[in-house]
């Protein structure tokens, strides 16, 4: 293992395990419980799935995540709404989820919903 490999694997991991931490310290009994908090959480916890996606997904999850989501890791569509509602939390404007609001998850569910979709089609599976 090259200089390189090992200091991109420290800093992989160290990004995971961060993230989980920063999580744990905002949803500590001490931290006070507000909205901003729990979008920002929201938030890490899709960025450290992101990161853990592409550092162990293929290893694990062969049969379901290179298969199906050949595009990429769909968790980083959800990092663009998630900071938007963070930032208008943190200026005060309070984030009410109304079925437009909700248009932002779109690309997030569209990306999920036809990964599955067109995975299972018999004509799909015959490509590969």
């Amino acid at each position: 293992m090259s200089i390189l490999e090992q200091f991109y694997f420290i800093l992989v991991n160290g990004g995971i395990l961060l993230g989980i931490f920063v999580v744990l310290l905002l949803n500590n009994k001490d931290v006070r419980k507000t909205r901003a908090n729990l979008f920002l959480s929201t938030l890490l916890i899709a960025f450290t799935f992101s990161i853990f996606h592409v550092r162990f997904a293929g290893h694990v999850l062969t049969h379901l995540s290179v298969q199906v989501f050949s595009l990429g890791d769909p968790t980083f569509l959800l990092i663009a709404p998630l900071l938007w509602f963070y930032t208008q939390e943190l200026a005060g404007q309070k984030v009410v989820f109304t079925p437009k609001l909700l248009l932002h998850f779109a690309p997030f569910l569209l990306i999920v919903f036809f990964s599955f979709y067109f995975r299972s089609l018999p004509r799909y599976r015959d490509w590969e």
